[in-house]
C-alpha cells in the first residue's frame, strides 16, 4: 500500500488529541527558578541535578486524550517525559454526547484559634458512549473555558454538548463559543 499525502491527511484528521498540563499554571511559570537554581548550586551537583529534574518534570507532565474515529477507539493517559503512563484504552460503537456536570466541594481547616470552611466548585465534561460507557475529558473551575475546550471535541465528533449543571438541563449553542 502506497501512502499518499491524501491518505496521510485522512489518517491525521480522523484522530483528535488533546493534552492538558498536569501541574497548575503558577507552578509551571515558576520553573525558571528550577533551571536557574543549578547555576547557583554548581558546588552542590546533587542538588543542582534534583532542581533540574524537578523543572523538567513540571514542564513535561500532561494528561492526554486521543480519540480515533476510524478505529472507534480512545486512549486516556498521563504523559511524563514523553512517555504514556497508565494508558486507559477502549473501543466504542458510537459517541452520543458530551455532558457537563458540576462538582461542589468543601473542606474544613481547623486550628487552635478557629475553624474555617473552604468551598469550591468545578465543572467536568464527560463523553458519553453507547452502552452507558463514559470518559471524563476535561475539568475546569470556569465553565466558559471548559465549554471552549470541549468545543474541539464536539466539532470533531459531530455531537452536541448538554449542560446538566442546572435543574433544567439544556443543549449548548456552540456558535456562541
Amino acid at each position: 500500500m502506497t501512502i499518499t499525502p491524501t491518505l496521510l491527511l485522512y489518517r491525521f484528521t480522523m484522530t483528535k488529541k488533546v493534552t492538558t498540563p498536569y501541574f497548575p499554571a503558577g507552578l509551571r511559570y515558576s520553573t525558571p527558578i528550577f533551571f536557574a537554581g543549578p547555576l547557583l548550586l554548581i558546588d552542590h551537583p546533587v542538588w543542582a541535578v534534583i532542581l533540574l529534574l524537578i523543572g523538567i518534570i513540571i514542564l513535561t507532565t500532561h494528561y492526554g486524550t486521543e480519540i480515533n474515529i476510524s478505529e472507534k477507539s480512545y486512549t486516556d493517559y498521563l504523559s511524563f517525559l514523553g512517555l504514556k503512563l497508565n494508558p486507559e484504552t477502549g473501543k466504542f460503537q458510537r459517541v452520543e454526547k458530551i455532558v457537563i456536570t458540576k462538582g461542589n466541594y468543601a473542606q474544613s481547616v481547623r486550628s487552635q484559634i478557629q475553624t474555617r470552611t473552604m468551598a469550591w466548585s468545578d465543572y467536568t465534561g464527560t463523553l458519553i458512549f453507547t452502552g452507558d460507557h463514559t470518559l471524563d475529558l476535561l475539568t475546569d473551575m470556569n465553565k466558559k473555558k471548559l465549554i471552549k475546550r470541549l468545543k474541539e471535541f464536539a466539532v470533531f465528533l459531530k455531537i452536541d454538548i448538554e449542560d446538566c449543571t442546572t435543574s433544567n438541563p439544556y443543549w449548548i449553542d456552540l456558535d456562541k463559543y
